[in-house]
């Protein structure tokens, strides 16, 4: 009975810690000039190169309209560029040379934010957690 409530209870607690990932990091870092959705973006660029919108809508799971926001508050502040990629409706986003240097600067932040947290969890948990994650998600897909 309790492994049944368990497991009917995954998925709001995947949710609830999702959030609350974001809210503490949002309450952490947009002191220093980044919200989650843009490190998210930032990260995927610096790691992928310059990417299409699609591209990162299939990676991040997010949809067009809500990356298309994010990323036009980004151009603003002169964090990224959209250029024409061959398909003119499509557009490349890249990382600004101002982006490019803050990233150093950023990855420590999140680092400071992420180790208290994950800092806690054994090798075998942390490995066990993403191994997990990572079957859940496929298997939504």
């Amino acid at each position: 009975e309790r492994f049944r409530m368990e497991r009917n209870n995954i998925f709001h607690i995947i949710n609830q810690t999702s959030r609350q990932i974001s809210k503490s990091f949002n309450e952490q870092l947009v002191p220093k000039g980044l919200y989650m959705a843009q490190w998210a973006v930032i990260r995927y660029v610096k790691k992928n190169g310059p990417s299409s919108q699609k591209q990162m809508c299939d990676y991040l799971h997010v949809e067009a309209p809500t990356l298309t926001r994010t990323l036009n508050r980004m151009e603003e502040l002169g964090l990224i560029q959209k250029t024409e990629s061959l398909d003119r409706r499509a557009k490349i986003i890249r990382l600004t040379a101002q982006a490019e240097e803050l990233f150093p600067k950023w990855e420590k932040e999140v680092e400071a934010f992420v180790k208290p947290v994950i800092g806690t969890l054994t090798d075998d948990e942390l490995a066990t957690t993403i191994h997990t994650l990572k079957k859940i998600v496929e298997r939504l897909q």
